[in-house]
């Protein structure tokens, strides 16, 4: 629901320099779902956002202790409310309590790093060839639906009893961080493969399998 606010407005995108010289879409072969869809969405995009995710996941885990081969085989002892002197790696007892409000704060910086990404991938997504820079962030609509869907994660991680309805916790503002350099490493190779498919020219063998 937090991605139907970009998703809509990237319909009021300016049109691109070259869209009267692409080839019109075929009937039997462009579909609304196909196979370049989901390879370019879930093999590039969502893998990428994906290990993102769990990495910050195991960032916090580890960071409070648990380092990531202590966390293989202990979803039983972990949710044991019977146990409450659980030790980690630095030998430190962690109670049921500290267990989960942990578990909460990784499946919170789970959800945000995904939110982090899609965000940088609507602005992605905004044109099929040319290049952010050549494009602008003139889409009004786009750039305030951006802000709208951040500020409703914000309000619903860092407002109390809110936060804890969807098992969210308040989290510091380097985790908020940690998908950044990742969502700007997808974006710059994005920016290449638009500029080569530029070179390459309209309907070259790059266009015709990644262009959604």
């Amino acid at each position: 629901m937090l991605f139907y606010f970009p998703v809509i407005c990237i319909g009021f995108e300016k049109e691109e320099d070259d869209v009267m010289l692409r080839e019109p879409k075929r009937r039997k072969d462009d579909r609304l779902f196909s196979f370049r869809m989901m390879f370019v969405s879930y093999m590039q995009y969502g893998i990428w956002q994906t290990m993102v995710a769990y990495l910050n996941n195991f960032l916090i885990i580890a960071e409070d202790g648990f380092t990531p081969d202590m966390v293989f085989g202990i979803k039983k002892a972990w949710d044991s409310k019977a146990i409450n002197d659980l030790p980690d790696h630095y030998n430190q007892e962690w109670t049921y309590y500290h267990r989960k409000n942990l578990e909460d704060l990784g499946q919170t910086a789970f959800f945000n790093t995904v939110v982090v990404m899609q965000l940088f991938n609507a602005v992605m997504c905004k044109t099929l060839k040319n290049s952010i820079f050549q494009q602008g962030m003139g889409n009004w609509y786009l750039n305030c639906s951006l802000v709208f869907s951040l500020l409703i994660v914000v309000v619903g991680v860092y407002t109390p009893y809110f936060n804890r309805f969807f098992r969210m916790v308040p989290m510091p503002l380097k985790l908020w961080l940690v998908p950044v350099p990742f969502a700007l490493w997808l974006f710059a190779i994005e920016e290449v493969r638009k500029w080569y498919m530029r070179r390459l020219g309209p309907g070259a063998w790059l266009e015709q399998i990644s262009v959604t």
